[in-house]
């Protein structure tokens, strides 16, 4: 995976290059223990940025209850979603387009067209998005949108059209960025090319100029003897989460975190309670055309990582099929302290509104993907 990175481009940057190096891969490495039980690291170096709220995340505080959701059948499919004061915009890539929600969820406004021209997106073919992938987000009302081509910046109050932003895509032999955030001053994303036969993961800054932050070797995905990369459903992928000055990051199937400061470049490892997740690296990985997958070179024990506003990471591990409105289980790590505790929600968090409500994405009685706000106790109740 050749020149996945994280990479954090200054807003008054018109261009963003990429890794003509060897292999980058997200990396950020994960575990956890028994449902109910808490766990606490004795001694943890602190990394500038990746501080966390005392006592608990006011988003993972109190029971908690899904208090809206979409109308079925409004997203074809999504690629991320975030929030802008009082509404919701969700990228849905197979339009494309961007749907704009109030907090019940109901749809305000549709932002974007397909095309090519100024303020147009282009429309990505279906195997580039999915759950792991974000490419909208927001700072302040400037909202980016990326549609596996470039990024468009749109004022999110008046869905007016601003700039582009070039961050790699497929035009760049194979890129694909499978996420983007917005910071203070900067816009972090990685990218992936799977041409390479190493692998590694790596994560840049940058503001006059680009520099790295922190890499990690990985192993490369599966190939077929004499073939190419094989997509394996048990194969670890990279995952990465922003908030803040603060960066984390999981290879997707490991027992640490590393955090890494976006101000300083310093970074950490944080070591997390063992057995997250199911690692199926001895089921079989099945057949695909009746021909044999071959086994992951590295199998998966997360699924998905998010990090809240006060400064707790949260980890989705992997877990046997379940019924999509089932709770989900979930370990919540504060980036401070390691200090883990394992909780069920109603829906894995996409983005994070007011204290105590966020956003998520589960699929509805026709299997199609609807967005829902989960509040809790705590939270504010509905306009």
């Amino acid at each position: 995976m050749k020149g996945w990175r994280v990479a954090a481009a200054g807003m008054d940057m018109v261009r963003f290059t990429t890794s003509a190096g060897r292999n980058a891969l997200l990396v950020l490495v994960v575990a956890g223990c028994g449902i109910g039980d808490h766990s606490k690291v004795a001694q943890v170096r602190a990394v500038d940025g990746c501080e966390s709220r005392a006592g608990w995340s006011r988003w993972a505080s109190g029971q908690q209850r899904i208090a809206a959701v979409s109308a079925e059948g409004q997203l074809g499919g999504w690629a991320g979603l975030t929030v802008v004061s009082d509404r919701v915009y969700v990228f849905d890539p197979s339009r494309p387009g961007v749907w704009v929600l109030n907090r019940n969820l109901a749809e305000t406004r549709w932002l974007g067209r397909g095309g090519a021209g100024p303020g147009e997106l282009g429309t990505a073919p279906a195997f580039m998005y999915g759950p792991r992938v974000r490419w909208i987000d927001a700072r302040g009302d400037t909202l980016v949108v990326y549609d596996g081509q470039r990024a468009s910046l749109f004022n999110a109050r008046t869905g007016a059209f601003v700039a582009y932003r070039g961050i790699g895509g497929l035009s760049e032999s194979g890129a694909v960025v499978r996420r983007l955030q917005m910071t203070s001053d900067a816009m972090l994303f990685d990218t992936g090319d799977y041409e390479a036969p190493d692998g590694a993961m790596t994560i840049r800054r940058r503001r006059v100029v680009e520099d790295t932050l922190w890499r990690v070797s990985l192993p490369p995905p599966p190939r077929r003897p004499g073939g190419g990369i094989v997509v394996v459903p048990n194969q670890a992928v990279p995952l990465w989460a922003a908030e803040g000055g603060c960066v984390v990051a999981s290879d997707g199937a490991g027992a640490r975190l590393i955090r890494v400061s976006t101000r300083t470049g310093a970074g950490d490892t944080l070591p997390l309670p063992s057995q997250v997740g199911n690692a199926r690296s001895g089921e079989d990985p099945g057949s695909f055309g009746g021909r044999p997958l071959p086994a992951p070179t590295l199998a998966a024990r997360i699924r998905a990582l998010v990090l809240d506003p006060d400064g707790y990471a949260w980890i989705r591990p992997v877990a046997p099929a379940r019924d999509p409105a089932a709770p989900v289980i979930v370990l919540v790590v504060s980036v401070a302290t390691g200090e883990a505790r394992w909780d069920t929600v109603p829906a894995f968090p996409a983005t994070f509104e007011a204290p105590g409500s966020y956003f998520g994405v589960r699929l509805g009685a026709d299997g199609a993907p609807q967005v829902v706000r989960v509040d809790t106790d705590t939270a504010p109740s509905s306009p």
